[in-house]
């Protein structure tokens, strides 16, 4: 009779504390969303100002390049 009791204490308690608990393993997409979304803006904003500076150098590039023309031309028809 004592095994029979016990049995159905540890049960009783089992039953008692058996309320559905959240999977640990389990993935959670707004979670992910939320941690990712500094990671972008700050990827964002890094390739922009390179991509900027990019631009810049091409820019000033061109600028040099058709001043060296400008030159050139310049010198063929003074002389």
């Amino acid at each position: 009779m004592r095994k029979y009791t016990q049995s159905l204490s540890v049960n009783s308690s089992h039953d008692l504390n058996s309320q559905p608990r959240p999977d640990i393993q389990s993935s959670n997409p707004l979670g992910y969303l939320l941690a990712l979304i500094p990671v972008f803006l700050l990827a964002s904003i890094i390739s922009y100002k390179s991509y900027q500076s990019y631009r810049r150098n091409r820019h000033r590039r061109r600028i040099e390049m058709l001043e060296r023309i400008w030159e050139v031309d310049a010198d063929r028809k003074t002389h």
